[in-house]
């Protein structure tokens, strides 16, 4: 017996949204906090203040989050892209 999967268009949609979002969202993060430099992996730095190093510390949370929720996004829009090939296969099932 042979089963057709269905391809959802809206579904695919809705996650191709959701990526873009996500992309939207991280690449305005990044432009206000930039992206992480060479002080957050071991560069010793002369800090002011305490403040200055929680401002510093802060900022590159927010930037990292950028990063994160753009390779997210990113991968969002290929899954969306596959989701309707991927349902154009043909399973077998035994029955």
């Amino acid at each position: 017996m042979m089963h057709r999967v269905f391809c959802d268009p809206a579904a695919a949609a809705w996650v191709s949204t959701a990526g873009l979002g996500l992309d939207i969202v991280g690449v305005i993060l990044l432009f206000f906090h930039g992206l992480p430099h060479d002080a957050a992996y071991g560069t010793t730095l002369e800090w002011g203040d305490r403040r200055e190093r929680d401002d510093w510390k802060r900022a590159l949370a927010w930037s990292r989050l950028g990063l994160v929720l753009l390779v997210a996004g990113f991968f969002l829009q290929a899954v969306s892209n596959h989701l309707c090939c991927l349902g154009h296969l043909v399973l077998r099932t035994s029955g």
